[in-house]
């Protein structure tokens, strides 16, 4: 785990050809929590094996390095197509191809835009949490965020077109006994 993490600034290609080559097997954490994930019935083993894939990316994500799952699709299909490798497994194959001939659109818009397109058409947020606390903490000014004026709204109020709820006390007709009420209490 120390060794792969030290490597942070490799390209994409070799994040992607160290996820491949890690041994899923082995790993007793991530085989728990595949377990939990396969109880789910799949109706096709396309879809199962599409869930396994997106549960390696996100284990390997959350424990070793962050992996865009389809910035990866894309690299293996890449691959695939330039030359196929034999640690390939051929039930995935057909998911990616089906994914990336219809939603290439979509594929296009999920990948996490170059930090000079960020720029030009809208504010780059903090990453996380932490960040964002420490920004505001700093006094800085969080990109993005809209400042609402400090002031009351300068509109009319609009008129009332209910007539006043009656008090308790209100509910009988004001000329029969009210007026000996009032008399008694003097």
């Amino acid at each position: 785990m120390s060794a792969t993490q030290s490597h942070t600034s490799s390209s994409p290609d070799a994040i992607f050809r160290e996820f491949t080559a890690y041994n899923w097997d082995k790993d007793q954490r991530f085989q728990q929590g595949l377990q939990s994930i396969l109880t789910k019935s799949y109706d096709d083993s396309a879809k199962k094996e599409e869930a396994i894939e997106k549960a390696k990316c996100f284990y390997y994500s959350k424990f070793f390095r962050p992996i865009n799952y389809l910035q990866y699709l894309k690299w293996k299909t890449d691959q695939s197509s330039a030359s196929p490798s034999p640690d390939m497994s051929n039930d995935i194959m057909p998911t990616v191809a089906s994914q990336s001939s219809t939603g290439e659109k979509e594929e296009k818009n999920d990948i996490l835009p170059q930090p000079s397109e960020q720029k030009v058409s809208e504010p780059q947020y903090p990453r996380s949490f932490q960040e964002l606390c420490e920004m505001v903490a700093r006094g800085e000014e969080v990109p993005g965020i809209r400042t609402i004026p400090n002031k009351i709204n300068e509109a009319p109020p609009s008129e009332s077109h209910l007539a006043p709820r009656r008090k308790p006390w209100e509910t009988k007709p004001e000329g029969a006994e009210g007026a000996s009420a009032v008399q008694t209490a003097d």
